[in-house]
């Protein structure tokens, strides 16, 4: 989960950058990452609790600075 975390927090990291060049293609990530048999033991553990992590996070708009009105999941459950 702190894995996960920090694929979604650090996405200036070495090691995000290098799991997204390899695994992260558009096919893979829909509704959520699947690994392969193949992929290593880290990203295996990371699509297992994936999901489990994404309904688990909330957010608070703060400043607001970062806020896409138009593009940002304002709903549980209700995608764009």
């Amino acid at each position: 989960m702190k894995l996960v975390w920090g694929v979604f927090h650090n996405s200036e990291s070495l090691w995000v950058r290098v799991l997204r060049s390899k695994y992260v293609k558009e096919h893979r990530l829909v509704p959520y990452p699947q690994a392969k048999q193949r992929d290593s033991i880290l990203w295996k553990g990371i699509s297992k609790v994936w999901l489990l992590v994404t309904q688990s996070v909330n957010w608070a708009l703060g400043c607001g600075s970062k806020v896409l009105f138009w593009r940002d999941s304002w709903l549980k459950g209700m995608a764009l």
